[in-house]
């Protein structure tokens, strides 16, 4: 749910160039740590003053190493064009279909405070917008690229769905079915049909006693669907509508999950790729062309690389 199929080589990791600025080498150096045993023996506090950050600190740091030994030395990418480099269990992969707004939603680049406490987009186009293109680019990099190589592998046990629930309340200039959208995690409650997520006073306005008939009737056919799943590993039709057929090598299928207000549970046909995003973006009528290249920009600092093609086709240098 909303994973991701990236990793880093080796070299990459102990880097000290480009956005890696404190390699595994030089912690190890400043904590004084002389073998593993002592690495883990160092306390939390510690070990983010080793980073310059303090507890309420981030720092991006390689996920997944390429190290030889507990990943293949190669990308985890190349891995999944062979079941030969990769346990070909049967598995799910999805995301949602507006991600990045959860992560959005507190920029005061995007967003602004009225009367210094309600948020609401600074440009609701641009917002949708800024958020949309790199949500697509988590279900191009997370669903259906590594699908599309594990289908065409020989893996036929592979499902995907994209979830699109949307439907977060009000509260006076707070519109969170446009700030959150279905935004990172709002899918999880869905699953354990628990809609408790962002705390007592999020949660209430996010789900509206208005959409409880809508929410309880998907999250019983999201959670029969995920049961079914880890009991005998395939999802079939347990949500009792639609069979969640597998992704084929010669075409995707994504299993849509929404509310019966907005079309309810559905196939979608067909692979988003990059090159349908460039296009799309660089014919998007919501932008200016400054806007195109502020989006390729945002896009840079998650992905230079695939930044520096996207702008290539838009028309733009990313930064």
């Amino acid at each position: 749910q909303s994973g991701s199929f990236d990793s880093f080589s080796l070299t990459d990791a102990e880097s000290t160039d480009g956005k890696l600025a404190n390699p595994s080498s030089a912690i190890a150096e400043r904590l004084g740590a002389a073998d593993a045993a002592a690495l883990r023996a160092t306390s939390l506090k510690d070990l983010f003053t080793a980073y310059g950050v303090n507890e309420t600190g981030r720092f991006e740091l390689p996920r997944a190493i390429e190290d030889g030994v507990t990943l293949p030395s190669s990308s985890l990418r190349e891995a999944f064009a062979s079941t030969e480099t990769f346990n070909a269990v049967p598995v799910i992969t999805g995301t949602n279909r507006d991600e990045m707004k959860f992560f959005n939603l507190a920029s005061p680049l995007l967003t602004k405070k009225i009367l210094g406490f309600f948020l609401t987009p600074k440009d609701k186009a641009f917002y949708e917008a800024v958020s949309e293109y790199p949500s697509r680019i988590w279900r191009i990099r997370s669903v259906d690229e590594p699908a599309a190589m594990m289908a065409s592998a020989g893996h036929e046990d592979v499902y995907a769905y994209r979830f699109d629930w949307d439907e977060g309340g009000k509260f006076l200039f707070s519109d969170f079915a446009v700030l959150i959208g279905a935004g990172h995690a709002v899918e999880i409650p869905f699953v354990f049909n628990r809609f408790q997520l962002f705390g007592p006073r999020l949660d209430p306005i996010l789900f509206k006693d208005k959409t409880s008939a809508s929410r309880e009737e998907l999250s019983r056919a999201m959670g029969a669907y995920w049961a079914a799943f880890a009991r005998g590993d395939t999802p079939g039709d347990a949500g009792g509508t639609l069979i969640w057929p597998q992704w084929r090598a010669d075409g995707g299928t994504l299993m849509r999950f929404d509310s019966a207000n907005d079309g309810g549970i559905e196939l979608m046909q067909g692979m988003d790729t990059m090159e349908k995003l460039a296009a799309d973006l660089k014919a998007d009528p919501r932008l200016t062309d400054a806007e195109r290249c502020g989006i390729v920009d945002y896009i840079g600092v998650w992905l230079p690389e695939l930044a520096a093609e996207i702008g290539a086709d838009v028309g733009c240098d990313a930064q």
